[in-house]
């Protein structure tokens, strides 16, 4: 049975409504655990399956001849520009982040499909198959690492504002902030640590500055953790332009190995006189 060419095209329109319908929702309420293996193959799969969609709209459309010709092409080049609209998106969206990785995936996972059909690895009727198993696949590892590694965060308060107050000299900095997480320990003695800490403010992006952590045990297996800035960093001094907002993103990693990703809402800085 021949698919008419409206299907492919409203096929195509749906997922891209549906991609971007998910993307706008907030992320890390309740943070799950992060695994960049599987994370990346559902990445993969689902602009692997995109690229596919491009790629026959373009194919069985007859108004552009450009379009048609170099079909392939032209749907790797949409995949990638619609995967890089995508993480730009989603650096807007609240508790959300704009990672060049998960693009990376995105293209990667076009660029299979690309090479088989370019290359006549596959069969074009054996395409779907192999999607479908990449995908189950990916599934499959993020469900059996989070059966064995779960980790819960909530972020409990978040506050930051500039200490203008007299004293200290033009050079000072004046940048303060605090960040409070709850989260559970699945061992007694497990130890949290916080890496690759950035602040993303509307004049700057400051990456490898020293934090202070503080963790304390509030309830049975509940720990509290506490993020404040370090009395021998500069984060902002009164000679530089003040910003007004920030936003922290950090991993949280346990000791039994769990990470999870953690990025705020964009956070108003107050200035204190």
């Amino acid at each position: 049975m021949k698919i008419k060419p409206q299907i492919y095209h409203s096929a195509l329109v749906i997922y891209c409504i549906l991609i971007f319908i998910l993307s706008s929702i907030p992320g890390d309420n309740f943070p799950k655990v992060e695994f960049d293996l599987s994370d990346k193959i559902v990445h993969a799969v689902i602009y692997a399956v995109m690229f596919a969609l491009f790629f026959y709209s373009l194919k069985y459309q007859s108004k552009y001849i450009t379009l048609h010709k170099y079909s392939l092409e032209f749907a790797l080049l949409f995949t990638a520009l619609y995967g890089a609209t995508d993480e730009i998106h989603q650096y807007f969206v609240p508790l959300r982040s704009c990672e060049f990785a998960d693009w990376a995936a995105d293209v990667i996972g076009a660029l299979i499909i690309f090479a088989f059909y370019k290359f006549r690895v596959l069969q074009m009727r054996n395409i779907a198959p192999v999607i479908l198993l990449l995908f189950f696949a990916g599934c499959s590892a993020s469900n059996n690492a989070n059966v064995r590694k779960d980790m819960t965060v909530r972020i409990t308060g978040a506050e930051a504002w500039l200490d203008l107050m007299p004293g200290g000299g033009e050079n000072s900095n004046v940048f303060r902030f605090y960040i409070n997480l709850t989260t559970e320990k699945k061992n007694s003695n497990d130890k949290f640590e916080v890496n690759n800490f950035k602040i993303l403010t509307d004049t700057d992006t400051l990456l490898g500055k020293k934090i202070k952590t503080e963790q304390t045990e509030v309830n049975q297996g509940i720990v509290n953790i506490s993020i404040y800035p370090s009395e021998d960093e500069m984060y902002v001094s009164k000679s530089e332009t003040a910003p007004s907002q920030a936003e922290f993103s950090f991993e949280l990693l346990r000791g039994d190995g769990a990470k999870v990703k953690i990025t705020t809402s964009k956070l108003t800085i107050n200035k204190v006189y």
